[in-house]
């Protein structure tokens, strides 16, 4: 899977299709030094990887199939009343030429009848007769009006049926993606457990952690000078680093771990913040910014990285699901993730960092604690 990235330059403006190519190019350079990395990773790794990224692409379907059963709904929901009122005008129609035929038929009669045996003035026959014709268009254009009423009503009635026919068809859809998803959890959690029995001494673990560390600022490094500077810089009402102490989380959740507390059972520091929640739970950012990188990466499973400018950047990672895909551009509090524990979490939550040209930075001296 290519991996993605952005530069750190890159904001709302447009871009050239040769500045796009250029991109590629670069981006190209830095997937293949990536991929040597993941030749290092065992087999359960890179298993883990497949399955998580897999499991992503199904909660994307599910997320996609559901907006369009709500969607589908809505149009059945619509063509069940057009179809009520249809029938209201139908019933209408239906007394309003039986009350004219009724009336058509008796004062046909009489009138003839007064007509041949009255033997009334010729004045007053003619406007009998004017009327009496006048009387049999209206009922012509009652009939006309009525057959197109009904007309309507079939052809809403059919449109029904065929949406519900579609609806069936996503639901059977969703309901093979949800399979799928339940195998894919089932796989992921053999592999997370495999990986708990081989995670070795501790010392072995910290090796780990420290190649996982290395390898997130090797991506940095390369995101960093991934664009050439050519690229057009859109302008912002304000900037990153005039934020600081204002933004908000990317989530509402308890922080279980701080920044610079040594990670579980070691010595190695956190960069960033834990925080615990539900799978699921939206993930939002923090400022406007490009997504500079959305993909999976050893020790962070699905991470998405924002660039805000001027060096800074806000890394979101172990999420079940990414929404963005590299060069679009993200708004302050837009949704960008979900909660997950990819990346061989046994608990769900986010783990969240700031960066300034690299290095990390306390993310509570840039967010608010609501």
């Amino acid at each position: 899977m290519l991996v993605n990235i952005v530069s750190s330059s890159l904001y709302a403006s447009e871009v050239t299709q040769a500045q796009l190519d250029e991109l590629r190019e670069r981006i190209d350079r830095i997937t293949a030094k990536l991929n040597q990395d993941k030749a290092e990773l065992s087999s359960v790794q890179k298993e883990l990887a497949k399955v998580e990224k897999t499991m992503g692409d199904l909660n994307h379907g599910i997320r996609r199939t559901q907006n369009d059963i709500k969607i589908k709904i809505s149009k059945i929901k619509r063509s069940e009343f057009e179809i009520a009122q249809i029938e209201k005008e139908i019933m209408v129609l239906r007394s309003q030429l039986r009350n004219i035929i009724v009336a058509s038929y008796i004062s046909g009669r009489a009138e003839y009848l007064k007509l041949l045996l009255n033997q009334e003035d010729p004045a007053h026959v003619g406007r009998f007769l004017a009327y009496y014709r006048y009387l049999s268009r209206h009922r012509v254009t009652d009939l006309l009006e009525y057959e197109k009423t009904v007309d309507r009503l079939h052809r809403v009635k059919t449109e029904l049926e065929s949406e519900n026919q579609e609806l069936k068809a996503l639901e059977t859809a969703q309901l093979s993606q949800r399979k799928d998803l339940t195998l894919a959890r089932s796989e992921r959690g053999a592999l997370v457990a495999a990986l708990e029995q081989g995670i070795g001494s501790k010392q072995q673990q910290l090796a780990r952690m420290k190649q996982n560390a290395q390898r997130l600022q090797r991506l940095l490094r390369s995101i960093d000078g991934a664009v050439p500077d050519s690229l057009p810089r859109g302008e912002l009402n304000q900037r990153f680093g005039q934020m600081r102490g204002k933004l908000n989380l990317p989530l509402h959740g308890n922080i279980t771990a701080h920044f610079g507390e040594t990670r579980w059972g070691t010595d190695i520091p956190w960069q960033g913040i834990f925080m615990d929640a539900a799978e699921g739970t939206a993930v939002n950012a923090i400022f406007s910014g490009r997504v500079a990188f959305a993909d999976w990466l050893r020790g962070f499973g699905l991470l998405l990285i924002l660039d805000h400018g001027d060096g800074f950047m806000s890394l979101y990672s172990h999420n079940q699901l990414l929404f963005k895909q590299v060069g679009e551009w993200v708004e302050e509090g837009e949704s960008i993730a979900l909660v997950g524990a990819s990346g061989g979490l046994t608990t769900s939550g986010l783990y969240f960092e700031v960066r300034k040209n690299g290095e990390p930075q306390n993310p509570m001296n840039w967010c608010k604690v609501e």
